[in-house]
C-alpha cells in the first residue's frame, strides 16, 4: 500500500521467490482488508503453487489467510471481490 501520491509504500504480503504473483486485489469496504489472488502456496510458504488461490490480509500486512485450497494444476479461482 501507499499514498496516492506513490509515497510511503508498504508491502502487505512477504512474497520474495522468483515466478510468484499477486493480482486483481480489491480492499474492502472499510478499508482494514485486501483480497487478492496469488499461486503462492496455501501453506503460506514463500513458493509457487502452480495453482491461482484466493488470499485476504489486514490493509497493515497482518492475517495473511488463504481463503481457497484449490491444488489441482492449471485451475484458478477466478478474480476476487467483496460483497457490499
Amino acid at each position: 500500500i501507499m499514498n496516492a501520491d506513490g509515497s510511503n509504500q508498504k508491502p502487505v504480503t512477504s512474497v520474495t521467490a522468483s515466478g510468484i504473483a499477486c493480482a486483481n486485489p480489491q480492499w474492502s469496504s472499510d478499508g482494514s482488508m485486501i483480497v487478492f489472488q496469488s499461486n503462492q502456496k496455501v501453506d503460506g510458504s514463500n513458493v509457487n503453487g502452480g495453482t491461482q488461490n484466493i488470499w485476504v490480509v489486514g490493509a497493515d500486512g497482518t492475517g495473511l489467510k488463504a481463503l481457497t485450497a484449490i491444488t489441482a494444476q492449471g485451475v484458478t479461482s477466478g478474480f476476487p471481490q467483496w460483497s457490499f
